[in-house]
């Protein structure tokens, strides 16, 4: 029985309540690899600048083969993020205008982040800086 280590991209969607997302295959867990992968479509909700982040995953897999010979790749380990990006501008809490509007995002960006920081995305959603290992400019993910 063979063994493979698979890394997967994961692209994020806002959605109404949970992020949507798609992922794709990829060959190495670079930020390169991966939005060589990305998404490209120009119409429909997964189109290619509609997406704020990307995380990169490995798993661990076993082939297994059966009677028939039918094979299956099985996992064997838990899943491991391996490296994750958000798309936006990254924003200090305190650095926030102070209105009734803001309150509940100042607020959210205190209680749940690490460190902090925001980061408005350039799709215009809010997360937490600390959620990902680095903040990109959107200038560095259009190619």
């Amino acid at each position: 029985m063979s063994t493979r280590l698979r890394h997967v991209a994961e692209f994020s969607y806002p959605g109404a309540l949970f992020p949507e997302s798609v992922t794709r295959e990829v060959d190495q867990p670079t930020l390169d690899a991966a939005l060589a992968v990305a998404p490209t479509e120009t119409d429909g909700f997964f189109r290619k600048d509609g997406w704020y982040a990307v995380k990169i995953t490995a798993f661990h897999e076993k082939r297994y083969v059966a009677d028939d010979g039918a094979e299956t790749w099985v996992r064997t380990a838990r899943p491991v993020k391996v490296r994750s990006w958000v798309v936006g501008e990254k924003i200090h809490a305190d650095d926030i205008e102070p209105t009734d509007r803001n309150r509940i995002l100042i607020a959210n960006i205190r209680g749940n982040s690490t460190d902090g920081y925001g980061v408005r995305t350039r799709i215009g959603n809010w997360q937490m800086a600390s959620d990902y290992d680095e903040v990109l400019p959107a200038s560095a993910v259009t190619r």
